[in-house]
């Protein structure tokens, strides 16, 4: 069959109009559709040519989605930031103290102000704010203000503390071996008992698993695992605590000397007579002394014998005229008659003996009087 122009365009009109009436259909089901699976990645044209071109809705859609993600990101990490604290060093809130003898902690921020404690080289106070060239801290039991110019603060105070060896490493077990180098088989130079201490070597390499510690002035190297670290930190003293430590301090210089001076010269043979009368000697001379006191007296006694200037018998110096009060009046002898002797006294005496010399070789001594020079021991002082 032939047809016609007409024919052609009529054919050609009524399948635009089907076409659109299709399109308009497949629009109006999408507006309407509650199918979540359906969801075109582009539009129409995509399946013509091949070419994306992301649906105008759908794209402006993913894009207020991803804005809102980062949003939401940013408030979590603000959140996160807020929330997560910011590791200080421990020493930021720290003022170390940066003087030869003492530093002393005023009541008020002011030189005239009254003294309320003291504050030796390497002690920590914690800051409490600043007034002025003053510090307000606190420390052990000690509330007041320092000087700014005589601290170190913060980075410059850690560094100070590693200066002055404050930081140490303590045994956790008994016998953890100090190695010469940082290895098991290493050769053993000592062992550390539990909780004694030695300072860290801050300047060495850190090794895994070990510690550096400083050891008779060379760096050795104990295991990690059975040790701990640390920072020896001293505090403020208030005066009363101050006076209490110097009269300790006193103390033990006096015990460190006696201890020093002991040394071991020529045994004297005695008999037991002759150790008695020694005992006597030295309880009638220091009985309410203590044991340092009581064998000093009797290594006063020794050391004449072995002089030369004066008898070389423990008769004769202990009986020497002018010399032993105790003798010249008769007490000592009565002593002797009593019987009654102290333990402690014969232990001297023996000691003495020995050869065991605590007043290094000195031969004289009496009651301690204002002004004496020498070696005090309890009330007496040896020349």
């Amino acid at each position: 069959m032939k047809l016609t122009k007409r024919a052609i365009l009529s054919v050609a009109a009524v399948l635009v109009f089907t076409v659109a009436i299709v399109a308009i259909v497949a629009v109006n089901t999408r507006k309407n559709t509650t199918d979540d699976s359906w969801k075109p990645a582009s539009s129409w044209v995509a399946g013509v040519t091949g070419a994306f071109i992301p649906d105008a809705e759908e794209f402006s859609q993913v894009t207020k989605n991803e804005e809102t993600q980062v949003s939401s990101t940013e408030d979590d990490l603000d959140k996160a930031l807020i929330k997560t604290p910011v590791k200080k060093s421990y020493f930021a809130d720290l003022a170390m103290v940066d003087v030869e003898e003492v530093l002393n902690v005023r009541e008020e921020p002011s030189a005239d102000s009254e003294i309320v404690g003291k504050m030796a080289r390497g002690d920590v106070a914690t800051v409490l704010g600043f007034e002025g060239e003053w510090i307000k801290i606190s420390s052990g039991n000690v509330n007041g203000y320092i000087k700014a110019e005589y601290c170190k603060l913060g980075d410059d105070a850690e560094a100070f503390a590693k200066e002055l060896n404050l930081y140490f490493v303590k045994s956790t077990v008994s016998g953890l071996r100090i190695r010469e180098t940082a290895d098991a088989d290493g050769n053993v130079l000592n062992v550390m008992d539990k909780d004694s201490t030695l300072p860290l070597d801050t300047n060495a390499e850190k090794i895994y698993g070990w510690y550096a510690v400083i050891y008779k002035d060379t760096t050795a190297y104990v295991s990690a695992e059975y040790a701990q670290f640390g920072i020896k930190l001293n505090k403020a003293l208030t005066i009363e605590e101050y006076e209490a430590k110097l009269a300790a301090e006193a103390e033990a210089k006096k015990k460190k000397e006696s201890s020093n001076n002991r040394r071991k010269r020529g045994e004297i043979a005695a008999t037991v007579d002759e150790e008695t009368l020694l005992a006597a000697l030295i309880y009638c001379e220091a009985g309410n002394q203590s044991y340092e006191g009581m064998l000093a007296v009797g290594a006063v006694v020794c050391n004449r014998i072995r002089s030369g200037s004066f008898p070389n018998t423990l008769i004769g110096v202990i009986y020497q005229r002018g010399q032993f009060g105790p003798a010249m009046t008769g007490l000592l002898d009565r002593r002797i008659e009593s019987g009654n002797i102290p333990d402690a006294c014969f232990r001297a005496a023996r000691e003495a003996l020995s050869g065991v010399d605590n007043v290094g070789g000195r031969l004289y001594f009496h009651m301690v009087r204002p002004g004496d020079s020498g070696l005090i021991i309890g009330d007496h002082v040896f020349y």
